[in-house]
């Protein structure tokens, strides 16, 4: 789609040290695009990147490796956990997912 116009651009990503940098990136990224898509959206990652976006849905806490986490659009556009966070129910192994930063 040669009219898609990314929410962020290269421009707008500093250098990263630290998994705190590359969670607040994550955040920018997922408010931005929050606020210019109606619907549900998708948002696929990694560690931090997990981390700062559930950050800015309004929770904190552990993201464990392959875990899902939902929140739907509630009461004027406010998002709140949908389910368990950091779920890991669709694994056979459940503990090292959970245990994976450790």
């Amino acid at each position: 789609d040669s009219s898609y116009t990314p929410v962020m651009t290269r421009e707008d990503l500093p250098l990263e040290y630290s998994d705190g940098a590359c969670a607040n990136r994550s955040a920018t990224a997922a408010r931005k695009v929050r606020s210019k898509l109606i619907g549900a959206i998708l948002f696929v990652g990694h560690g931090a990147s997990c981390y700062g976006v559930a950050g800015e849905f309004g929770h904190r806490g552990y993201v464990g490796y392959t875990s899902l986490t939902k929140f739907s659009q509630h009461d004027g556009g406010k998002y709140r956990l949908d389910g368990s966070f950091g779920d890991v129910s669709h694994l056979t192994d459940q503990r090292t997912a959970l245990d994976s930063a450790w």
